[in-house]
């Protein structure tokens, strides 16, 4: 049970078909020995050779070496993954396409004096902010997936270039087909500031938040779901083009249907989709009912979605309640006609693919083990 000193003797690396194979001495009660590890192209068997009896640090050792082999396995299977891909790449186009423009937006220490530097003088037509790298990204794209990118430098941006080049690089999509509005939803993380950077892009086209990529998802099915998604930052999105809210992905859900399913919501998250009935827009509760009332492909609307919320998304560490349930099934609720309130999903049978009509958002209700009367009543 004692680990003992082992000398490494001969290494052979692996070359085409062969295994591993390493040759050491170590030392033992007897004395010295000579011993090798052999290891098969998967690494996933050991054989062991050695002489005299079978020493128990001779197999620890050769645990210790597939644990490295297979770490340097698959540090290789990623470098010819990258290299495929290069490779592939460049085949179908040549090459990259980026322009100094693409790499000054891809730092991570990206400056409005940079963006500055490179569009002045260019304010009645600038193609380079417009150009579409081989992976079909312009540069807004690239600025606008950088974490440390700030309101400053995409204000940069968007002043240095035409109007008509600004609202064409915001409604670009990449090969995914998202916009630079669906990356920047996404991936920012100057949070106090990202309401204003949302409204610098949306003012060069609005027509950019309703834009889906290729999972039929808009910049707000993915702002819904950040941990630290504000209601000024769903207004600055949804102010101006509030149909953007109905639209569903590949598995019918709305951007109701993700933020009542997860563990952020709060009574003014959905106030900011769903304002109150009457309030003066241009035909906002018509748009509000059809949102509260979207089913997806299961039949689920936003009041399954938050009836069958899991009790401890809704208390903090010190055990107190951070959503008031009822409150938040009433903000829904009032929105929805008869015909959504007693919607039922659809279940699958056993292994089938066939399905059937089940539960109601007021079964999942009655099914919590916290209900209340107040949210029974908001259903009802």
């Amino acid at each position: 049970g004692q680990w003992r000193p082992a000398e490494i003797v001969s290494y052979t690396p692996q070359f085409e078909d062969d295994p591993w194979r390493v040759e050491f001495a170590f030392m033992d009660t007897d004395g010295h020995a000579r011993g090798a590890l052999l290891l098969d192209d998967d690494f996933e068997k050991i054989r062991i050779h050695q002489r005299g009896a079978p020493i128990t640090s001779v197999r620890r050792a050769a645990w210790v070496l597939r644990a490295a082999a297979k770490v340097n396995a698959q540090h290789r299977q990623k470098q010819a993954e990258m290299k495929h891909f290069r490779l592939s790449r460049r085949k179908l186009h040549g090459t990259t396409r980026r322009t100094v423009l693409h790499l000054v937006c891809t730092r991570t220490d990206v400056q409005a004096a940079m963006v500055k530097a490179l569009l002045q003088g260019s304010l009645t037509s600038n193609p380079c902010a417009t150009l579409q790298d081989s992976e079909g990204c312009t540069a807004l794209h690239r600025l606008c997936t950088q974490h440390s990118a700030t309101f400053e430098t995409i204000r940069a941006y968007m002043d240095g270039i035409s109007v008509s080049d600004a609202a064409k690089a915001v409604e670009s999509q990449d090969s995914s087909g998202s916009t630079p509005l669906h990356r920047l939803c996404a991936h920012s993380a100057d949070t106090a500031r990202l309401p204003d950077m949302i409204a610098a892009l949306v003012k060069s086209s609005a027509k950019a938040a309703q834009t889906v990529d290729a999972q039929r998802c808009t910049p707000l099915h993915y702002l819904v779901i950040r941990p630290d998604v504000t209601p000024q930052m769903i207004d600055a999105l949804v102010v101006h083009n509030p149909d953007a809210t109905t639209i569903q992905d590949t598995i019918g859900r709305t951007a109701l249907h993700k933020l009542t399913a997860s563990k952020h919501l709060t009574v003014p998250l959905l106030r900011s989709l769903l304002p109150p009935q009457g309030m003066p827009s241009n035909n906002r509760d018509e748009i509000s009912a059809k949102l509260a009332c979207a089913q997806d492909v299961e039949g689920r609307t936003a009041l399954h979605m938050v009836c069958r919320r899991r009790h401890d998304f809704d208390v903090d560490d010190n055990g107190q309640l951070t959503l008031d349930l009822a409150e938040a099934v009433r903000a829904i609720a009032e929105h929805c006609d008869e015909e959504a309130v007693t919607a039922q999903e659809r279940v699958r049978l056993g292994e089938s693919q066939d399905r059937e009509w089940d539960r109601t958002a007021l079964h999942d209700a009655c099914h919590r083990h916290d209900v209340t009367e107040r949210l029974v009543k908001a259903l009802l």
